[in-house]
C-alpha cells in the first residue's frame, strides 16, 4: 500500500475504525474454538458508497449493512489484517496502542498451539478488549474462565 493510502487509511481508523479479536466456538477446530481477528470500519448506511471506495483501495473486506443505520467494511484474513496493520502503523494516533498489541498478537494465532498456548493466546486475545470502548469483556461470558481453561485442557 502506498504511503498516502496507508495514510488515509490510518486516519479512518483512529475516527471510525475497530480492531478485535474474538473467541469463535466452532467443533471442528481441535479445541472447539478458533480466534478470529478483524478489522473493522463503519459510516452511516447513507454513506455506504465511501466504504466501498475504501475497500476498493484496500482490495478485500465485505461491506455489511447493520439493520441499525450503520454499515461497515469488515476484513477477517488474519494474513490480510496484519498487512494492514503494518502499513498504517507508521501513521495511527489514537489507535496506536491497539495496532501495535494487536501487531504482537497476529502471528502467536496459528496451528498446533498446545491447550496451554492456546489458553493464553485466549487470554491475551480477549485482554485486546480493555483498549477498546466496550461495555466490557466478551470472554466465554456464558462459563467462567476456570471452566474454560479445564475444557480447553483436554482436547476434544
Amino acid at each position: 500500500m502506498e504511503a498516502c493510502s496507508a495514510a488515509y487509511v490510518a486516519g479512518f481508523m483512529d475516527g471510525d475504525g475497530s480492531i478485535h479479536f474474538q473467541l469463535v466456538r466452532q467443533a471442528g477446530y481441535r479445541y472447539g474454538f478458533y480466534i478470529r481477528s478483524t478489522i473493522s470500519f463503519s459510516q452511516a448506511t447513507t454513506a455506504r458508497q465511501g466504504l466501498e471506495i475504501l475497500q476498493g483501495m484496500l482490495g478485500v473486506g465485505y461491506v455489511r449493512d447493520r439493520g441499525t443505520g450503520m454499515g461497515d467494511l469488515v476484513i477477517t484474513s488474519r494474513p490480510l489484517v496484519q498487512d494492514i496493520l503494518i502499513a498504517v502503523s507508521p501513521y495511527v494516533i489514537f489507535k496506536e496502542k491497539h495496532v501495535k498489541r494487536a501487531l504482537e498478537l497476529l502471528p502467536r494465532i496459528r496451528p498446533g498451539l498446545s491447550p496451554d498456548e492456546f489458553v493464553d493466546l485466549a487470554r491475551d486475545a480477549d485482554a485486546f478488549s480493555t483498549l477498546n470502548y466496550s461495555k466490557g469483556s466478551r470472554f466465554l461470558p456464558w462459563m467462567s474462565s476456570d471452566i474454560y481453561v479445564a475444557r480447553v485442557a483436554v482436547p476434544l
